[in-house]
């Protein structure tokens, strides 16, 4: 974002959001072939269980709150 050249005035500019693609990478194959991995090896899935099952849940604070318009607290 550029310096600004005096004090702000007015309601701040809306930032564009930044993109960054990675092409060629596709995370649900990654993912599948590291368990597969994990099975074949017999060693640990790269994310442990309780992160996966955070994931999730944040997943789905994320549709209940767009669904009744408040925040969802993840436990």
């Amino acid at each position: 974002m550029p310096a600004p050249e005096g004090p702000p005035t007015g309601p701040p500019p809306a930032l564009q959001p930044e993109i960054i693609e990675h092409k060629g990478f596709d995370p649900v194959r990654a993912a599948l072939e590291a368990f597969a991995a994990s099975v074949r090896t017999k060693t640990p899935f790269p994310i442990p269980p309780e992160e996966i099952v955070h994931g999730v849940a944040a997943f789905e604070a994320i549709v209940r709150s767009a669904k009744t318009r408040r925040p969802i607290k993840v436990s």
